[in-house]
């Protein structure tokens, strides 16, 4: 039995990082929360804003989930949030009901292919 493979993209987050990175109700907090991410993004982390982009896989068939608004130290932080693991389990939803549904084409198949047998 083949394994689910899960790759993990990171994409450009088009929403400005400016009253989207966070809401503390705390205007200077926020603003600093924000420059912070903006550093980080200008020294080379493209991780600091982002949209990630999470697929589960199994022979050639994909089920996919995706997040814009994100805000990682690096890949590693990502890889070990709770977030990431809550985006695989969407994403192998997403496979197993694609799955199914091709379970039910191949078994409506070999039905019709049967009964015309038969006839």
């Amino acid at each position: 039995m083949k394994e689910v493979e899960f790759i993990v993209e990171i994409l450009p987050e088009d929403k400005p990082v400016a009253g989207n990175a966070i809401w503390s109700g705390d205007t200077h907090y926020d603003q600093c929360v924000e420059r912070k991410i903006l550093d980080d993004l200008v020294g080379g982390n493209a991780w600091a804003w982002c949209s990630v982009k999470v697929t589960a896989r199994v022979d050639g068939i994909e089920g996919t989930d995706y997040l814009g608004g994100c805000s990682h130290a690096n890949r590693q932080d990502f890889l070990n949030s709770e977030i990431c693991e809550g985006m695989k389990l969407i994403a192998l939803s997403e496979l197993r009901n694609k799955l199914s549904g091709l379970v039910g084409i191949v078994k409506r198949t070999i039905e019709e292919v049967s009964n015309e047998r038969s006839d």
